[in-house]
């Protein structure tokens, strides 16, 4: 009888064990990876300061792969004298994030060349996804140009 009755306390033991690991495993970032292209842009402001050109706007922005979808952007762009230049901007993208339909915020911070027409930079998925498994956040890397690109970087897909 006590043999019994620690054998089931045990295999309950396991079978719980297995689950929360289960849990944490899908919990877990994946890898994410595909190509963002980058419309035509609508300027809202646009102002010079030694030397360097500051710019606002907005435009559509297509993620294709594991985020697959379009996204309005909000950029602020700084083209420095020598040609360099910094993008920070979000984007409010709906689509689908590992199958699954999402609303998310996107934050994004790059810097590069006009002269080269190259771009660097990193996103962080800043609001959205599902509040309980957190499908759709994320972070990773951009690279590209000024029209589009790819990205590579880690998700929770729940």
């Amino acid at each position: 009888m006590h043999f019994t009755r620690r054998l089931s306390v045990l295999l309950a033991y396991a079978l719980f064990s297995l689950a929360a690991l289960a849990a944490t495993a899908s919990a877990s970032p994946q890898p994410a990876s595909g190509t963002f292209t980058e419309g035509p842009q609508t300027i809202h402001e646009a102002r010079q300061s030694g030397g360097n050109l500051f710019l606002r706007f907005t435009r559509n922005v297509t993620l294709t792969g594991t985020y697959d979808g379009v996204g309005l952007s909000d950029e602020r762009l700084v083209i420095h004298a020598d040609g360099s230049l910094n993008i920070h901007g979000t984007i409010d993208f709906v689509g689908t994030a590992c199958g699954a339909p999402v609303h998310l915020t996107f934050n994004l911070v790059a810097r590069g060349s006009v002269v080269e027409n190259v771009i660097v930079g990193s996103y962080t998925v800043i609001r959205g996804g599902d509040s309980e498994t957190g499908v759709g956040r994320g972070n990773g890397k951009i690279a590209g140009t000024l029209a589009g690109g790819e990205y590579q970087g880690r998700v929770h897909c729940g």
